[in-house]
């Protein structure tokens, strides 16, 4: 979308300066156009009444599916549609806990994709740069938890319930390509079900991950891409899951992140790199480079 050359935005690195510029601006005048008087920071904005609008999100959308610049007006307009009747609907935080914890789930999302400041301040890192918040399954929509409302319900209950619901989240679709799971569901929450990945992995494949741990990505919001590492065919599998995952982020809706990970032992470790609007290139970490030799060795 950009020559190689232009100067990264900071606050929105998938843009270049002068594309942050543009959607600063076209998401500006979308709400001026609403009546909403606002200030406008680096990475979100701000009404008179102190609601802020992340930038990060359509910022990603258009640059994640390469969306041609003439056409951005138009997206800007339909994503603050979006927000603004989701803000204008009733509110249903103010529901007994009980009632909540059934409809509440992970929302993963890029780190750049929430605003720095504001009612997120809760949010926990999940995997290397995605963050975790709470999310509200209500009918028209998804809303999220701000960080009053978590104190309201209790961040402990809330993060219980998260992970029950995620248990629950069961792919509609499986299509595996070189020793890769294509997990893909319906459910908007779906990619929450990498936080329990030992369970999801039982329940597709009946496999107990091996010490040597498994490769995940969650691309966007329907989809989880998986493989256990069990012979020298795992550095094939990870070639094809990176470029899958990548092609994936592109197109899918809810984008989350283009790169590769290994989950062991509980833990996250990315095995891509590359800044954002970037194509990931592998990068592995010499503990998992160990496994793939390992891997090889054995299978020799």
């Amino acid at each position: 979308m950009a020559g190689s050359g232009e100067r990264r935005d900071a606050a929105l690195p998938m843009l270049t300066v002068r594309q942050a510029g543009r959607v600063r601006a076209l998401v500006r005048e979308a709400l001026a156009r609403q009546g909403r008087r606002v200030t406008v920071f680096p990475g979100h904005i701000e009404d008179a009444d102190g609601a802020k609008f992340g930038l990060g999100g359509i910022a990603r959308v258009l640059t994640a599916r390469a969306i041609p610049e003439p056409r951005w007006g138009t997206l800007v307009d339909a994503h603050v549609a979006r927000m603004l009747s989701a803000m204008a609907g009733p509110d249903d935080f103010r529901a007994p806990t009980e009632e909540l914890l059934p409809r509440t789930y992970f929302g993963l999302y890029d780190r750049t994709a929430l605003p720095g400041t504001g009612g997120w301040g809760y949010a926990r890192e999940a995997l290397p740069d995605v963050l975790e918040v709470f999310v509200l399954d209500c009918p028209d929509s998804v809303k999220t938890y701000c960080g009053d409302e978590v104190a309201r319900h209790g961040e402990h209950r809330l993060r219980a319930a998260a992970l029950a619901n995620a248990r629950r989240e069961d792919p509609g679709e499986r299509r595996d390509f070189d020793g890769v799971h294509l997990l893909c569901s319906e459910s908007m929450h779906f990619a929450s079900s990498a936080l329990v990945l030992p369970e999801l992995v039982l329940k597709v494949t009946g496999e107990a991950p091996s010490a040597n741990g498994v490769l995940v990505a969650v691309p966007f919001r329907h989809q989880v891409l998986y493989s256990v590492p069990r012979d020298e065919r795992a550095g094939r599998s990870l070639e094809a899951m990176t470029k899958i995952a990548a092609a994936e982020y592109r197109t899918g809706t809810g984008p989350i992140s283009p790169h590769v990970f290994w989950w062991r032992d509980g833990r996250f470790t990315r095995l891509t790199e590359g800044a954002p609007g970037e194509t990931p290139r592998l990068a592995v970490p010499a503990e998992f480079e160990a496994v793939l030799d390992s891997l090889v060795r054995n299978g020799s």
